[in-house]
Order: structure tokens, then C-alpha cells, then sequence
């Protein structure tokens, strides 16, 4: 792949688990967030293999109103094609609209459908970054984690993701959002894609980079380059 060859980095992709109305693979085919090259589907998760990423995102993106169940059903279809040549990663982290996300505190079932995550064969658990969706604390979120980390022997690891547009907001914010993160104890710590122009602005990735790991590390990160 000449993007990991260029980046020198594992590289990913994030596929949709399209909606309740059909939970098998995905609808609103043809949908601006929804389309078939998007969904994670056998075929595209054969072709992601191909590609040669190292790990697949599923989720649902707002508005699709995807449920974690059939983010769970993405999964175990995920498993069978990608077996332990990618890792998988998956979560209820956006569209809380429509159905709450895991860690809101109206969400009652979150250790439960984590659990059948793993089973599933789910490698990281996507989780929403306290501070990015009301009601989601650094406590709720916290309890996740550790509940993540010590399910049964698997070494599931956890990620928390900025979202919401939050990531499209000033540094400060996303200082404050950062440090949360890292409280919970996640292992990975993610920005979304609310900018300008698909992505976050890049003073906030840099902020959260910086917040992250330091000046340190996260200047020897941008200094080493991709090759």
C-alpha cells in the first residue's frame, strides 16, 4: 500500500453498519454517508484486506441511525473475513439521537453490549471522549475502560473519540477534552472530522497531539516523517 509506505504508520478505514431498517449489511444506499462503497460488507472488507490495512473501524455515522446491535452483527461478519489479519475496531460513540451511546448514563446496557463486542471479535472498543456528548462523563467512560481492559483474556484495548463538532472547536477545548481522555485510562485517543473541509482544523489535531504525548514525542513524531 504507498500510503503506508508514504505515511510509515498502520493505516485504517472506517466502514458504515448501515441502519436499523437492515441490520444484514446496510440501506439508504445511495445516501451521502451510506453508499455501498462505504458499508461494511463482505466485498469491501475482502477488498480492505487487499488493500493490506491494518485495522477496520465500524460504527455508524449521525443520521444513519445504526444501532449498536447491528454494529455487533457488522462484526461478527468482520471477524469471519478479516480473522486476525486486521484489527477490528467497533463502538456506539456517535448518532446518539437516535439511539444512546455507549457510556450515556440513560444507557443502562453498555457493559453488555461491550461484552458481546468481544465476543463478536471486536480488538478496540470505540467509546465517545467525555466532554464531546452531553451527559458522558470521565467517570462513566472510565468504568468502560477498566471493564474493557479485564473482560475475560482477550486484551481488548479501548479508544475515546472527539466528536460531536466538538473537534472543530477552539484549542482550548480540545486541551481540556484531551486531558479527560487520558483520565479514563483509554489507550488510544481519537479526533473526528467536523472541520472546514473533512477534517479537524489542524491547530486541534496539533493540540491534542501536543496534550497527549508532549512536546517531546509528539514534535519527534512530526520531525521523523513517513520515511
Amino acid at each position: 500500500m504507498w500510503l503506508r509506505q508514504t505515511a510509515s504508520v498502520p493505516i485504517g478505514i472506517y466502514l458504515e453498519c448501515g441502519t436499523e431498517d437492515d441490520p444484514s449489511v446496510s440501506t439508504t444506499i445511495g445516501t451521502q454517508m451510506v453508499r455501498e462503497d462505504r458499508i461494511a460488507s463482505t466485498r469491501n472488507l475482502e477488498e480492505a484486506l487487499t488493500e493490506g490495512v491494518d485495522f477496520i473501524v465500524l460504527g455508524g455515522n449521525p443520521g444513519t441511525s445504526t444501532t449498536i446491535d447491528t454494529i455487533i452483527e457488522a462484526t461478527k461478519r468482520a471477524k469471519k473475513v478479516v480473522g486476525d489479519d486486521a484489527l477490528i475496531w467497533a463502538g456506539k460513540w456517535e448518532d446518539g439521537s437516535n439511539e444512546k451511546v455507549l457510556g450515556d448514563p440513560l444507557r443502562t446496557d453498555s457493559k453488555d453490549k461491550i461484552s458481546e463486542l468481544i465476543d463478536a471479535g471486536a480488538d478496540v472498543i470505540c467509546l465517545p471522549m467525555p466532554g464531546s456528548r452531553q451527559g458522558v462523563s470521565v467517570s462513566e467512560i472510565r468504568d468502560l475502560v477498566t471493564f474493557t481492559h479485564s473482560y475475560g483474556d482477550k486484551d481488548t484495548l479501548a479508544m475515546c473519540f472527539l466528536d460531536g463538532s466538538v473537534e472543530g472547536s477552539d484549542i482550548d477545548t480540545v486541551r481540556e477534552c484531551a486531558i479527560m481522555s487520558k483520565q479514563t485510562g483509554a489507550d488510544i485517543h481519537a479526533i473526528g472530522d467536523a472541520g472546514l473541509h473533512g477534517i479537524a482544523q489542524p491547530e486541534d489535531i496539533y493540540q491534542m497531539s501536543i496534550t497527549i504525548k508532549g512536546r517531546r514525542l509528539g514534535w519527534f513524531k512530526m520531525a521523523a516523517g513517513g520515511r
